[in-house]
């Protein structure tokens, strides 16, 4: 059955099922490359990286804009709408990196851990090609097709 033929809500419970399943995996994935982590890691390496990971998260945290969520709202969003999103998101992505760049000695310095400082310039490279996502794939999620 196609999914114009589906009613409402059972698109939106697939959808959620999706999502939940997605979630999931995500968390799962997320608990696999812990474990592996920490066999790799010394406990002194695992800290280094958790305070990286402690700060990074607090500044995306305070960063967080939502622009998906208002092309998710506005279901007539136009390609512009899109491309501005996008062009928003890089340079958030952009700052964030930069700041994390500019702040990782301070930071080294502050924790008394040298090695924290290459730590936050490699997760302010993430942070950079994270900003760089495409805004189409907000589409699936207006859509619910996940």
């Amino acid at each position: 059955m196609s999914a114009s033929k589906r009613g409402v809500g059972a698109q939106i419970a697939v959808g959620a099922a999706w999502a939940i399943l997605m979630r999931f995996a995500i968390r799962g994935l997320g608990f696999v490359s812990t474990v592996v982590l920490a066999r790799i890691l010394t406990p002194d390496d695992y800290g280094v990286i958790a305070l990286a990971m402690v700060f990074v998260g607090l500044l995306e945290a305070f960063n967080w804009l939502g622009f998906d969520v208002v092309l998710i709202q506005d279901q007539a969003a136009s390609t512009e709408k899109y491309h501005t999103v996008w062009t928003l998101s890089v340079i958030r992505g952009c700052v964030l990196a930069g700041c994390t760049v500019l702040v990782a000695a301070p930071v080294a310095v502050a924790f008394d851990e040298p090695r924290l400082e290459p730590v936050l310039w490699v997760l302010s490279l993430a942070t950079l090609l994270a900003g760089l996502e495409s805004t189409g794939t907000v589409d699936f999620r207006k859509e619910f097709r996940f």
